[in-house]
């Protein structure tokens, strides 16, 4: 059964009505998602241009997936210092394009040894020695503790850069697709393999690009909710929106509903939607 939609007001001093930047900027200054020994969260984070995944785990550990795209750095910086994330324990990379890595480098610099974690056909790190890099392939299960686990169920480039590295991530009875290949031959490789359970959340690839999410490889993964991140001067495909729909599948396109949390027991999950915008300008460009 799907979980009712819980939407969490962060502030107790601000009226919805009368937010402006200047008020968030001042009143809100912390999140904590407060998790207890037998919970994780992820944060889909409300980026201007781009894909940015916060990893929340109880032990005070962060990792990053994805890093947003270009000059979201304010933006990016703000959300990390707001969570409180002070240290990074990864940062996992799933496609090598700009609007998943132009903030890495920053990062790098930033949050000193962590620990770069990109597909095994991804070569931006092979002549920097200097780069703690982990590869990840195809098939390979990691697991970060007794009930969470990762699986990469598909890794990949081509010449039309539709395809990267495809993930898998398991939490107890919990299970999240973290689509970032945009190819309908993949998809339907994956299902004619039956390498793919049913899972509660699909993280929609591409920015919800017609290429991919075709309507055989949605019914099979059978998502309870789906989130799709905003490109900038790009809207996701209608079609692709009207196909989800139909499966009354619950749709989080974060630019509508802002950053994304969806936090995480060994057999159940709440969604918890956070308005919360940058206190810096945000244009939108082609």
């Amino acid at each position: 059964m799907k979980l009712n939609l819980c939407v969490f007001f962060i502030s107790v001093t601000i009226l919805l009505s009368g937010w402006t930047n200047k008020e968030i900027e001042t009143d809100i200054e912390k999140i904590n998602v407060k998790l207890s020994e037998d919970e994780m969260a992820m944060t889909f984070l409300d980026m201007p241009n781009g894909e940015a995944t916060l990893l929340h785990f109880p032990n005070g550990e962060y990792s990053l997936l994805n890093t947003g795209g270009r000059r979201t750095e304010k933006e990016l910086r703000e959300f990390l210092e707001i969570y409180g994330v002070n240290k990074l324990h990864s940062i996992i990379v799933t496609k090598d394009d700009h609007l998943y890595t132009s903030n890495l480098e920053w990062l790098i610099n930033e949050y000193k040894d962590v620990n770069v974690i990109i597909g095994e056909h991804n070569k931006s790190f092979d002549d920097r020695k200097e780069i703690n890099s982990t590869k990840w392939s195809t098939g390979e299960l990691y697991n970060y503790n007794a009930i969470f686990s990762v699986h990469v169920v598909h890794e990949g480039v081509d010449e039309k850069n539709s395809l990267g590295m495809d993930l898998l991530f398991r939490f107890g009875n919990n299970q999240v697709l973290y689509m970032t290949s945009s190819n309908k031959d993949l998809e339907h490789k994956l299902l004619n393999d039956k390498k793919l359970p049913s899972t509660n959340v699909f993280k929609v690839a591409d920015f919800g690009d017609l290429k991919g999410s075709d309507e055989k490889f949605v019914d099979y993964v059978n998502p309870q909710i789906a989130v799709i991140f905003h490109k900038r001067g790009l809207l996701p495909s209608q079609d692709v929106l009207e196909r989800l729909s139909n499966m009354w599948i619950d749709i989080y396109y974060t630019k509508q509903f802002g950053s994304v949390t969806i936090k995480f027991t060994h057999t159940d999950y709440e969604v918890i939607t956070i308005p919360l915008k940058s206190t810096h300008p945000q244009v939108e460009e082609s």
